[in-house]
Order: C-alpha cells, then sequence, then structure tokens
C-alpha cells in the first residue's frame, strides 16, 4: 500500500495525539490538510508546545498577519515554523496552487510557490511580501546550485570515456603508441585516463601540464615517464618544495628504481646526485641554472644528459614568499629538456600550460577532477538529547550513579541528497532556510513525496520530530562544538579511521593528543600496540632526545601530533606508522596537507579560518581542497570522508560558501631581490636581463589582460565624462571651471598616493628603530629609564616622549603578569601614573647611566607588585598594541620621579631615512598646497557646487579607471624598476661596478687589445713570421656580464659573496662575511653571529626567550656591524626596497652552546621555543655555515672557523635522517 493510499484509508494513530485529518479538495484547488498541529482538532497543550519550539527558533516579524491560526493572536504560519522541511522543492518547476480557509480557525490556508524561489502570501498585502525582499538575494546566493564540473571537482567523478587508451593513442605515432604500451605495461595496475595521456604526450616530446586533485595518482606519471627517459640514456631531475617532501620520494623511488637509481640533493644533504633519478628542492635547481664553472661551462653544459624535469606541487609558484623560484626555472630551463609541472586544482593551469608554451616548449595542458576514491563531505555538530548520544559518548555505565552523558557528534551530509549541487537544507537554520516567507507556503508545504511523485501526509510524529531536529540550531554556537571523544569515538563506530585532524594550532594539536589519552580512549589492538612499541624503542636507542616527552602513550593508544614543533626523527615515525595503518588519528596543522604522502580514510577540519599575514582570515578554497584531498586510499577504501567540524565562529553555510566559490587561479609572484639581480648580471647583459624579466608569468598573464583593462578604463572614463558634461550643460558651467574640477580630483588622487608613500616610510623607519632599541636593550640592564613613544610615529621629534620605567621583558619567562592579546614586550611605568605593555617600536629613548628610581629595587618591586595585582579586565588594549592601566597611589610617588634626565638618549632611525622622511613630507604639503589654491578659486567652487550631486559617482568611476590604467602600467614596468632600484643600491654598497666606469674600463681594455695587436704586428713583421692572432682578454675578472654595449659590469668581492650566498637578503649577509668583525670570530661565535641575521627567517614566534644569552665576543661583533646595517637600512629605504636586515640575539646564545657541544637536553632545558623550532634555526645555521665553507671567495680563517662549527652542529637530532 502506498503512503497516499495508506493515509486515505486512515488516519495514523500516535499515542496520546489526536489523529490528523485529511478531506478532498475540489479538483484544482489540490489537497487540503487538517492538521494537528495549529488545526481545531489538536489540544491547546499541543499547539502551545509547538508554537512555542517554532517561536523559539524563528522570531516573529512585525506587521505579519496571523490569519489562518487556531485563534487571535496565535498564527498558524509561526506553528508551521517549526517544522523542519516546510518547503519542498517542486519538481520541474510545476507550480501547485493551494486554497485555504482564511483565518476561520480550521488551520488550513492556501498560497503558491515557485520550486527554488519564495512565494507571496494570497492573503497578504504587496508590502508585507516584499517586507523580506533585502533577504532574499542572500538566501538565494546561499541555496544557488552548483555546476556540474563543480560538484565533479568536490567528488571527484571521472568524465565519460576518460580511460580509453585506445582513443588517447589515437593520431599518435606508431613508435609512440608502441613506447606508451611498453611503459604502462611495467606496471601492476592499469592508470587512469588522465595518467595515460599525460604519458602520451611526454614521450611524444612535449611538456605537459597536469592539474589534478590531490590523491588522484600524478606521481605515476611522474615514475612512468623516468621509466621511458631512462631507457633512453636520459636522466630525470624531480624537484619538490619541501626536504621532507624530498626525502619521501628518495625513499618511493629507491623502491621504484633501487637504491643506485635514486639520489638526493638538498640543503642539508648531498646523496649520489649523480644517478640516473635526483631528487632536489627546486631552490636548488634553480641556482644549478645559474651557476657558472670555472671554465665557462654553463647549465646547458652541466644538464646535457638531463631529458625531463619534474615539478611537483609547481602551484607554489603562487607563493609569495618562493613563487619566483618557479618561474625562474622555467625560464632557465635548457630547451632540450622537456617539463612535467604537476600541480593541485587550480582555476587557470591553461595559462600555465600556454606560459610554459611561450618561455620554453610545446606544452599540453591536462586537467581532471577524477579521484581513484571519490570524496564525501560531512558536518559534524554535538547534540544534547539522549536519544541521539546512545552507546558512544555516555560513559560510566547506566546505573544511578552514572555519570551524565556526554554530548554527542553528530554527522550529516553538507551536501544535499539531489546531486549535491546545494547544501544539506537541514544544516541551516530555520530563519536562513525559509527566509521568513512563512505566508506564501504552497499545500505540500505540509506533506512529502515519495518516489512515485505522490503525495503522503506528514504525520503528527514527523512533524514534532522535525522540530527537534532543528533544535541544535538554536543553541549557542559553543555548545554546538562536538567534543574530541565524541567525534573519535563517532569516528570509530562509523568505521571511518584512520583519520587525519587538521588543527591549526601546535598547541591545540598537543592537546587533543593529550586529552584522548587523559579519557582513556584507545583505538589500536594489542598487536598493534605491540609494533608501535618497537618502532618507539628503535628510535629512542638512536635518537632518545626526538621521543617527544608525554607522547609515548597516547602514540601506543593510536593517537599523534604531526607539526612544525616536532623534531624530524618524530614526525618521520608518526608518518611511517600512519602509513603501515598503526596509527589511527594524527591531529596535525595544515603543512601535512601539502604534498607529505600520509593517506587517510578520513579528513577533519576543525575550523575554517586561520591566522596569516598577523591576522585572522578564511580559508581559501584550494587550502580546504588539499586537506579534503587527504582522505581516501586507493586499494583500500571506496569512499573518502571529510568532516567539517562546528567551530566556535563558523557553521555549516561558511564551508559552502568556501566551496561555492570554486578553485583561486595560479597568480604569478615573481619579484626581483638581490639574488636574482645578480645571477642575471653574472651572466647577462642589461638588455639580456631585462628580456628575461619580460618573460616571466606575471607578464604574460598581464599582456592577455592588459587590452581588456584598458578598453574597460577608457570606457569608465568617458561614462564619467558625459555625467559631467551633461551636468555642466544644465548649470552653465565654463569649460575652465570644468577642467580646474577634473584638476582637483587627479589631485586628491595624487596626494592620497603621496601619503601612503609617507605612511609606508614611517612605517619602515619604525622598525628601524625598534631594531635599534632592541640591539641597546640586549646588551643593559633592567630596569631602566626610557623614553615612550606611544604612536610610534614620532621618530625625529623628542618633545613626543614619554618618561618611563621599562620594568621587565615580558618574553623572558614568567613574570606573573597579564599579557594583551597583542603580545607585547616590555612593562613600564610611565610619569603619568599609567602602566604600559609596549614594543620595542614604542621606545624614542634609554638612559644607558644610572637613575634613582631604576636604581632602587625596592621601587620596582612595588610596581610589580601591583602589575602583577592586575586582572584582565584591567587592562586596556590601546591603538598601535599598547596595554594599558591606571596605577595606584604608591605607584604615583614613584612616577612622580622619573624626571628626564640629561643622558636620555633618542633612539633614532638613520639620518638617511629621516632625511628622506622629510622630503616625503615635503611632496605631500605641495601637493596639499595645489589643492588649496584651486579650492580658493570661485570658479571652481561654484563647479564643484554643480557637480556635488554627481560628483561621488563621477569620482568613483575615474577612480576605478585610474586603477586600472595603473595596473597595467605597474605590471607593464615594476619588475624593471625594482631591477633598477636594486641595481643601484648594489652599486652605491660596492658590489657591482658602475655601468659608467665599466663603459670606460671596457674601452681602455678595448684601446690595450689594440696596442698589443699593433706591437705583436710588428714583431711578426721584423721577424718575417705571420701576425699572431688577436688575444681576448675580456674573460671575467671577479665575474661580471656584458653591459648592453659590450662592456661587462665587474663584481667587487662582496657583490661575489652576495651572489653565492642564499638567504633572505644576500646583500646584509655578504656584508656581515666580508666584515672585520667577524673575520677572527671562533667556530661557534661565527655560528651565533650567522643565527642572528637569519633568525627571523628561521623563527617566527613573538615570544622568544632562553637562558643562554650570547658571549661578550659575539654582542661585540654585532655592535661593529650596527654602522653597515644602518648604512644599508638607509639605501633601502631611499630607494623603496623592502628586504629584512634585522638582527636577533635571543637565541644566538643556544645556537653558539650547540656549537661548542652542548647536549640537546641542556640547550632545551630553559627554551621558550618547541623542540622543531629549535632544530630548525640549528639546521638552517648550519646550512648558512656550509655555504660559506665552500664560498671561494671569502677568506681561509672564516671558512675554517664555518666547517669547524659546521661539523660541530652536525650531531642528532638536527643531522640529516636520510641514510
Amino acid at each position: 500500500m502506498s503512503a497516499l493510499a495508506a493515509a486515505a484509508a486512515g488516519p495514523v494513530a500516535v499515542p496520546g495525539v489526536a489523529p490528523a485529518r485529511l478531506q478532498h479538495a475540489p479538483q484544482g484547488a489540490g489537497w487540503q490538510r487538517h492538521c494537528a498541529v495549529g488545526g481545531a482538532g489538536a489540544s491547546t497543550a499541543q499547539r502551545r508546545d509547538v508554537a512555542a519550539a517554532a517561536k523559539r527558533r524563528l522570531p516573529s516579524k512585525p506587521g505579519r498577519s496571523s490569519a489562518g491560526g487556531g485563534g487571535r493572536g496565535r498564527s498558524a504560519p509561526r506553528d508551521r515554523a517549526a517544522v523542519k522541511e516546510l518547503s519542498v522543492a517542486l519538481k520541474d518547476g510545476r507550480q501547485r496552487n493551494g486554497s485555504g480557509s482564511g483565518s476561520d480557525g480550521s488551520g488550513g490556508f492556501g498560497g503558491s510557490q515557485r520550486a527554488g524561489r519564495r512565494g507571496r502570501s494570497r492573503g497578504g498585502s504587496v508590502d508585507e511580501a516584499s517586507d523580506t525582499e533585502g533577504d532574499a538575494d542572500w538566501d538565494e546566493e546561499l541555496l544557488a546550485d552548483l555546476s556540474d564540473s563543480e560538484v565533479a571537482e568536490l567528488i571527484g567523478q571521472e568524465e565519460a570515456g576518460a580511460g580509453d587508451l585506445d582513443a588517447i593513442l589515437a593520431g599518435e605515432s606508431a613508435e609512440v603508441a608502441d613506447a606508451v604500451r611498453a611503459v604502462l605495461g611495467q606496471f601492476t595496475f592499469q592508470l587512469d585516463g588522465f595518467q595515460a595521456k599525460a604519458v602520451t604526450r611526454l614521450l611524444a616530446g612535449k611538456s605537459v601540464v597536469v592539474c589534478a586533485p590531490t590523491g588522484a595518482g600524478k606521481t605515476a606519471i611522474a615514475e612512468a615517464a623516468a621509466l621511458h627517459f631512462l631507457s633512453r640514456g636520459k636522466r630525470v631531475l624531480y624537484t619538490t618544495p619541501l626536504k621532507a617532501l624530498s626525502n619521501q620520494k628518495l625513499l618511493e623511488f629507491r623502491e621504484r628504481f633501487g637504491t643506485e637509481g635514486a639520489g638526493l640533493q638538498t640543503g642539508d644533504a648531498s646523496l649520489n646526485i649523480e644517478a640516473p633519478v635526483v631528487v632536489m628542492t627546486t631552490e636548488i635547481l634553480r641556482n644549478m641554472l645559474y651557476r657558472v664553472d670555472e671554465d665557462g661551462g654553463t647549465a646547458d653544459d652541466r644538464l646535457k644528459d638531463v631529458g625531463l624535469v619534474v615539478l611537483d606541487e609547481v602551484h607554489y609558484l603562487g607563493d609569495p614568499g618562493r613563487g619566483s623560484v618557479w618561474e625562474e626555472v622555467i625560464i632557465n630551463l635548457p630547451p632540450h629538456i622537456q617539463l612535467l609541472s604537476m600541480s593541485a586544482t587550480v582555476r587557470n593551469p591553461e595559462d600555465l600550460g600556454g606560459w610554459i608554451s611561450q618561455v620554453h616548449s610545446e606544452c599540453e595542458t591536462i586537467r581532471t577532477n577524477f579521484r581513484p576514491v571519490p570524496l564525501t563531505w560531512h558536518f559534524c555538530h554535538a547534540v544534547h538529547s539522549e536519544d541521539e548520544a546512545g552507546g558512544g559518548a555516555r560513559r560510566g555505565g547506566g546505573g544511578p550513579a552514572a555519570v551524565p552523558p556526554q554530548p554527542a557528534a553528530r554527522l550529516l551530509p553538507l551536501l544535499d541528497e539531489a546531486g549535491g549541487r546545494r547544501i544539506n537544507p537541514a544544516l541551516l537554520p530555520p530563519s536562513k532556510r525559509y527566509g521568513g516567507e512563512m505566508d506564501g507556503l504552497s499545500d505540500d508545504d505540509w506533506g512529502r513525496w515519495d518516489k512515485k511523485g505522490k503525495m503522503r501526509l506528514r504525520t503528527v510524529e514527523e512533524l514534532v520530530g522535525s522540530v527537534q531536529d532543528d533544535e541544535w540550531h538554536s543553541l549557542p554556537r559553543w555548545k554546538r562544538i562536538p567534543s574530541l571523544e565524541a567525534v573519535t569515538l563517532a569516528l570509530k563506530r562509523r568505521g571511518m579511521l584512520p583519520a587525519i585532524w587538521f588543527i591549526f594550532s601546535r598547541r591545540e594539536c598537543d592537546l587533543a593528543a593529550s586529552q584522548l589519552d587523559l579519557h582513556d580512549i584507545t583505538l589500536t589492538t594489542p598487536e598493534e600496540r605491540a609494533a608501535i612499541q618497537a618502532e618507539l624503542d628503535a628510535l629512542a636507542a638512536e635518537q632518545p632526545e626526538a621521543v617527544k616527552g608525554g607522547f609515548a602513550e597516547p602514540l601506543l593508544r593510536g593517537v599523534a601530533s604531526h607539526h612544525a614543533g616536532c623534531l624530524p626523527a618524530w614526525k618521520g615515525l608518526v608518518e611511517r606508522l600512519f602509513q603501515r595503518g598503526l596509527l589511527k588519528l594524527v591531529f596535525a596543522t595544515e603543512t601535512l596537507a601539502a604534498g607529505i604522502n600520509m593517506p587517510a580514510r578520513t579528513t577533519l577540519v576543525a575550523a575554517l579560518s586561520r591566522r596569516r599575514d598577523g591576522a585572522i582570515g578564511s580559508l581559501q578554497h584550494n587550502e580546504l581542497l588539499q586537506m579534503a584531498g587527504r582522505a581516501g586510499r586507493r586499494g583500500y577504501d571506496t569512499v573518502g570522508n571529510c568532516v567539517i567540524l562546528q567551530s566556535k565562529w563558523e557553521d555549516a553555510d561558511v564551508a559552502w560558501d568556501i566551496i561555492r566559490k570554486g578553485p583561486e587561479p595560479l597568480r604569478s609572484q615573481f619579484s626581483t631581490g638581490y639574488s636574482m639581480v645578480l645571477n642575471l648580471l653574472y651572466t647577462r647583459s642589461l638588455e639580456e636581463a631585462r628580456a628575461f624579466l619580460d618573460r616571466s608569468f606575471s607578464r604574460y598573464l598581464g599582456g592577455m589582460g592588459a587590452q581588456r583593462r584598458l578598453a574597460e578604463a577608457q570606457r569608465l572614463e568617458e561614462q564619467a565624462a558625459g555625467i559631467l558634461d551633461e551636468v555642466a550643460r544644465r548649470s552653465g558651467i565654463t569649460p575652465q571651471a570644468e577642467d580646474l574640477w577634473a584638476r582637483y580630483q587627479k589631485l586628491q588622487g595624487r596626494l592620497k598616493e603621496e601619503k601612503r608613500a609617507a605612511k609606508l616610510l614611517r612605517a619602515q623607519l619604525a622598525d628601524e628603530r625598534a631594531a635599534a632599541a632592541e640591539l641597546l636593550l640586549e646588551r643593559l640592564s633592567m630596569p631602566r629609564l626610557v623614553g615612550l613613544d606611544l604612536s610610534a610615529s614620532n621618530l625625529g621629534d623628542s618633545d613626543y616622549r614619554l618618561p618611563a620605567l621599562l620594568l621587565c621583558d615580558l618574553e623572558r619567562g614568567t613574570t606573573g603578569v597579564w599579557v594583551v592579546e597583542a603580545g607585547p614586550d616590555y612593562l613600564c611605568l610611565g610619569a603619568d601614573n599609567k602602566l604600559y605593555q609596549v614594543g620595542s617600536r614604542h621606545i624614542s629613548s634609554i638612559a644607558e647611566g644610572p637613575h634613582p628610581i631604576a636604581d632602587d629595587p625596592a621601587a620596582c618591586e612595588e610596581v610589580l607588585h601591583f602589575a602583577r595585582s592586575l586582572r584582565s579586565r584591567s587592562w586596556a588594549e590601546l591603538s598601535g598594541d599598547v596595554g594599558c592601566a591606571e596605577g595606584s597611589v604608591v605607584t604615583a610617588l614613584i612616577a612622580s620621579k622619573l624626571l628626564l634626565p640629561a643622558d636620555l638618549a633618542p633612539v633614532l632611525p638613520s639620518v638617511e631615512g629621516l632625511a628622506a622622511l622629510e622630503e616625503q613630507r615635503q611632496r605631500v604639503r605641495a601637493v596639499k598646497a595645489q589643492v588649496n589654491v584651486i579650492k580658493a578659486d570661485r570658479a571652481f567652487l561654484k563647479a564643484s557646487k554643480a557637480f556635488n550631486k554627481q560628483a561621488t559617482k563621477a569620482a568613483a568611476l575615474l577612480e576605478r579607471a585610474q586603477v586600472l590604467r595603473g595596473e597595467v602600467e605597474e605590471q607593464a614596468g615594476s619588475s624593471w624598476r625594482e631591477f633598477e632600484e636594486l641595481l643601484a643600491i648594489l652599486q652605491e654598497a660596492g658590489a657591482i661596478e658602475d655601468v659608467q666606469a665599466a663603459q670606460q674600463r671596457s674601452q681602455e681594455r678595448f684601446q690595450q687589445q689594440r696596442q698589443q695587436q699593433a706591437e705583436q704586428a710588428t714583431a711578426a713583421a721584423a721577424s718575417g713570421g705571420p701576425a699572431g692572432g688577436s688575444s681576448d682578454s675580456s674573460s671575467r675578472a671577479g665575474g661580471g656580464g656584458d653591459a648592453g654595449d659590450g662592456t661587462r659590469l665587474g663584481f667587487s668581492p662582496l657583490g661575489l659573496v652576495a651572489r653565492e650566498v642564499n638567504c633572505a637578503n644576500e646583500l646584509w649577509m655578504a656584508l656581515v662575511l666580508t666584515h672585520a668583525a667577524v673575520q677572527g670570530l671562533a667556530g661557534p661565535q661565527l655560528a651565533a653571529v650567522l643565527s642572528a641575521v637569519i633568525a627571523s627567517e628561521s623563527v617566527s614566534r613573538p615570544s622568544v626567550w632562553t637562558a643562554y644569552s650570547a658571549s661578550e665576543a659575539v654582542t661585540a661583533a654585532v655592535l661593529e656591524l650596527e654602522g653597515a646595517r644602518q648604512e644599508l637600512a638607509a639605501l633601502q629605504i631611499r630607494h623603496g626596497v623592502e628586504a629584512p636586515i634585522t638582527v636577533d640575539l635571543r637565541l644566538a646564545g643556544l645556537v653558539e652552546a650547540w656549537a661548542s657541544g652542548c647536549s640537546w637536553e641542556e640547550v632545551m632545558r630553559d627554551c621558550s621555543l618547541d623542540d622543531g623550532d629549535v632544530a630548525r634555526l640549528l639546521t638552517r645555521t648550519a646550512d648558512m655555515l656550509r655555504q660559506v665553507a665552500f664560498c671561494d671567495t671569502l677568506l681561509p680563517p672564516l671558512r675554517r672557523s664555518a666547517r669547524q662549527a659546521m661539523a660541530a652542529m652536525d650531531r642528532k637530532p638536527i643531522s640529516d635522517l636520510v641514510a
């Protein structure tokens, strides 16, 4: 019997509830329902309960009609708001009409509704119907359908016929077809269609860009192509963006090609680098392409036996900090080498393929949404009802003394069941799901369609159940967050383990692993536990310091954390155990999604926002898909699962919004730096260097869009001119007055740009002053009298400083003082009797001599005691990340004695920087003066009054046009302008010879050659022998490249050193290495100085402290370097170049101790950093020492010290783990 027949046969009996009644309406009017909820047959208590639930979840709106309710003041549509699925989408867009009985209390109502749109109440007024039109656009956008390609990307479906090998080989030569079949025949499994297509194009001699989801099997393409090239006697270079990924690929290729068949070359290790297949980081290949041998050999000579270069994770080309490396590799790569570029899903892979075809060789783009294991999406939230919690989250048995049940975790589909084109309506609160348009519901909103398209009546049990299903939406967001234990047990019950749980915080990852251990949750069997113990014992025997303290027991339970704060050996252990299936749940940061091979059955995303660039930002579509792509193990799982968890900040609609946006495009991050300028000028002329910059990916993208942008700018300008002409015609404005108004608008735009430049320059000078203040405070004791600049902007004016007593460094140890969220550096008591938490950029002057208050320990302790007594609510955060709290009567007495002494010396930026700032301020004042002249003109006042109404619109159009033209101009010449500014700095610093001097030297050399040739000819004529051939004495003396007219730009030793080192600021590092202050340092002291220079690029955590302080020799050397640092800072400010030139001594003592032989336990005993952070700093320092040791331009004693320090530092746990 069908549902409809059953409903017609009689009412459904529900104990204690009056049955629903159904009567047939006249033909054409549809079915009329009289339901127990809100109808005449319902009891008063039932109507009150359901209406109350509806009222809680859907607040009433003013002006809403109460027609159709069970009585005056009670609205039937309010009751219907309690129903989970009030609006059922009609098939094929058919419109169903119903009629109601008005407001006679019968409970019936009529209305019409079109599929996908909210209807309008038949009984309500137009104003009432349009009352919610403002919300309609947002809801329709939220419920918008995904396209077929977007659905395919989310779930990973393959195109029809994509795997037909005969179709793929159609059109290829017989030789290529045979080669493809021979290669594919060496695999024990059949390659997917996109893999076979990529291999075919590579064997046909083309370069290939492959864009496929994470986990689709792109590495198999590289292996297949490698088999072919190796059979032809060619080598293969496989590049990755990460050292850890390079190590993993080496192990994989050793299994495939044998131990001797694969090698590794990274900044830390060089193993079998002449092997047929060599894995390396992309930066290593980039440096190889620039290197010139002593005999003049270039990359073409060294790579003549290489047939294929694989660029894995090529979407790193869009990384702001490292993207240029990939572009330099592609541009510099010899044309005889084919490229296989493998990328995760991006929006515009065809652009990358087209650019490679233009700058390197013919390239074909292959993109697919195919995933070998389809992906399903879930949303998880907490449920607090006992019915839902059954089994998994209840603890302590079922007796009276049992522990109250924990809220269970419920998983709902993120996408709807109708093809996954929309968000699951059950995840939206009723206010978003129905948009408040309750008066326009059609008759079928109270029913449910069966599979045959027939309507059956929804029972009272279903209606009340739908109200309960929606109850979680009314809870505060923090109550919807499921507990770790509940989610873990839910995954275990559903068979969704092993899983990777992404949490964007190292600390939270560790806490999560510990919490599951505290709750006694075990996910492993005794056999698995024994296998884990064996691996743990082996690691403890080899590297006891690598065993993460307190996390051995969670590991045995099948739970671990994995992030950059762990030592490499521990991360390697976690990866191996997870790959073997012994670990069931790993809490990891987003770095695990970047290529490391750790496939799972399920991935979980704890939040949809993360910290980036000092602020909190939403996840990008590509980032979310990258993490989700780890789900689904080929050969093990039939489906992969991605679970989005309810968080404190986001609901399911945020996940849907990220998904709807689609993949972000791959954008060029090409930027010039000291290294690029030096390498280009060492091997190219100025014209050739400029041609190189013109071949960048950014220029390719700019060329495609430049014409479109210029056309759009012209259209906007014409539209603005039309608006102004019409206003002038109507108002009788003269052309001169109109010109004045247009000039005024342009000057306003220029004034904005000049102010922006001044602000940027002021920020750079503030950073320079902050670095100088930090350096001074490092060698001075505390407490100390200082002057505060709370705005951090009064750089050269000593009148704007507040005398203050600097009490302590908030980053060093536990002070007991509550620290504001911004994370300041120092605690001060101001002369205004206020406590301040400030950063180094707020310190404008420092007293180096004694002071009565600073030298009074009792007074300072009184202030510290008061500061410790303050709670968080006592502190306010001022602008500029300054914490402030009111003082007390006791502190007032101390503050009154803070008089400005004569020796309070200002901390100033460089004189050149202040001069540049003053010059920029002069420009701002000059533009302001021109603006004021125009504003005083009566003709302008008349024009401004006439244009006032339309000025905003016209100005917006002109500003948009100016932005478009500026983008085109900036893209056209920005790289070359940056190149010229960097070249000017290098020349002023003495690293590269000036162009004019090089031309003069070239002319002198040419004259010397002519004179030598004449002398040889005279000697030959006198002896009767043949004239000697012309000698070429233009060989590279000190290095250099041809200038545009054939002259060579000479390189000084400083320039040669800067070219050979690799760091964030090569010129600054070269100045350090060639300075007299470091030449006599011993190995440990040299390591400490280098670590202070590179600390900012190795450790980014704000709160850093250690018990080890730098030695006097290190501090003295850094102080001697300060003059050179300030000169370079002034040069960079004058030329508008941003490159780090910081010196951070906070961890220099720790590095010095490690290089002196201290054990790992000793250096980590009193340190605020994680193990992984310290290991990364030590590894980066050792890498820099290695570069110094092999730099022939440097003096032998310095290189000898570098070799000694490198040998002392290269020990466990930071030594290379690959054997």
